[in-house]
């Protein structure tokens, strides 16, 4: 056998295995965590960096659903706004709010981001527009991104 047949068998196994001590209770949350729950009512919370690993193994244990979003969209929820192309003005207002994710940019409402100081009508729009373009490049309404977010949001909690 060739070490990657090796590798995928070993990985199976400890999925399999996995799946045993969990019962099957295994899913990733909004934020990209994997969460696992055991048997005995115990939640193991694993970060995106080291889930992305262990995903493609896992992926046929978990439980067949329909994801809101195309995969490679979910992964962008989750890169810091540096990547969207802001000035450095809005990033550092930003910054100073925690605000480090896109994903928690949408979850934020024109009202609550209007009252951080010094966040006027020129930074909602380019905030708007930088939210807007990263919508449509794959494909999505910016208004249904907001919604289904805060949707899933309020399932979670």
């Amino acid at each position: 056998m060739r070490n990657s047949e090796l590798r995928k068998q070993r990985d199976n196994a400890k999925a399999r295995d996995l799946k045993e001590f969990t019962g099957g209770n295994i899913y990733v949350d909004a934020k990209g965590n994997l969460v696992i729950n055991t048997r005995d009512q115990q939640t193991l919370t694993i970060a995106p960096s080291v889930a992305r690993s262990m995903i493609p193994t896992l992926m046929e244990f978990l439980p067949e659903r329909e994801l809101p979003f195309p995969e490679e969209f979910l992964l962008k929820l989750n890169t810091s706004i540096h990547f969207l192309g802001l000035s450095r003005r809005l990033q550092s207002l930003l910054y100073w709010e925690n605000l480090r994710t896109v994903e928690e940019l949408f979850h934020r409402s024109e009202e609550q981001l209007r009252r951080i100081p010094n966040f006027g009508n020129l930074a909602w729009i380019e905030l708007l527009k930088a939210l807007s373009d990263l919508c449509e490049s794959f494909g999505l309404d910016y208004t249904t991104v907001v919604n289904t977010l805060k949707e899933r949001s309020k399932k979670e909690k």
